[in-house]
């Protein structure tokens, strides 16, 4: 073995520290850290609802490489945070499958079934042509989740599709991985932010025709 190839792999050892760093940094975002309650405003609909989940939003989880930053966004993460969503915004909020019964349903004293779906996660580097970002690069991530709402009997009443968007500057070094992150906890709450003002002042609820059977 000559020395050319010594230098190499001391320089291939050097390098899988620096790698499992950044790797094992990654960590899933958690409820606390996107804190709806400070940045999302209380406004409670009239109405106690049952809350169904997609599996779509409870299994995800993008499986890429172990470096790459959407590994932070979990499908646990974003249940909790329906979860909170929903209670912050009806009177009453109670967990359903979707495989009841309206008489089922009406015997738990809900009114209105709401169903959440997951459309897309993501988040791209981007180029900002007018102001150069010193020392690293801009970000931005995107969190789109559908809300149906149905009357008992499965009736659609009321849906949105909203799109929560995050822009941050992702610097060079170790830092960038919780500048990623960060670019995340943005978007989630841009999401719900949107998506509690869309189904509060759309007024759905106030027309009680689509209570009858």
């Amino acid at each position: 073995m000559n020395r050319k190839t010594i230098s190499r792999s001391h320089v291939v050892w050097l390098l899988v520290p620096g790698i499992l760093t950044l790797s094992c940094g990654i960590t899933p975002l958690s409820t606390k850290e996107v804190d709806l309650g400070r940045h999302v405003p209380r406004e409670t609909i009239p109405l106690s609802v049952g809350l169904r989940i997609d599996d779509s939003v409870k299994n995800f989880c993008m499986q890429k490489s172990p470096l790459r930053d959407e590994m932070c966004v979990r499908g646990n993460t974003l249940t909790a945070l329906i979860e909170q969503a929903s209670a912050n915004t009806f009177k009453e909020r109670t967990l359903v499958s979707g495989k009841e019964t309206p008489d089922a349903l009406s015997a738990m004293s809900i009114d209105a079934v709401v169903s959440v779906k997951l459309i897309a996660v993501g988040g791209s580097d981007i180029e900002v042509s007018m102001r150069p970002v010193p020392f690293g690069h801009a970000m931005e991530a995107y969190v789109i989740l559908r809300w149906d709402i149905a009357s008992l009997d499965g009736r659609p009443v009321y849906f949105c599709q909203v799109r929560g968007q995050g822009q941050n500057t992702v610097h060079w070094g170790l830092g960038a991985v919780e500048d990623r992150r960060q670019t995340y906890i943005i978007a989630l709450r841009d999401h719900f932010q949107k998506a509690q003002k869309e189904i509060v002042s759309s007024g759905w609820w106030k027309d009680s025709s689509w209570r009858q059977r």
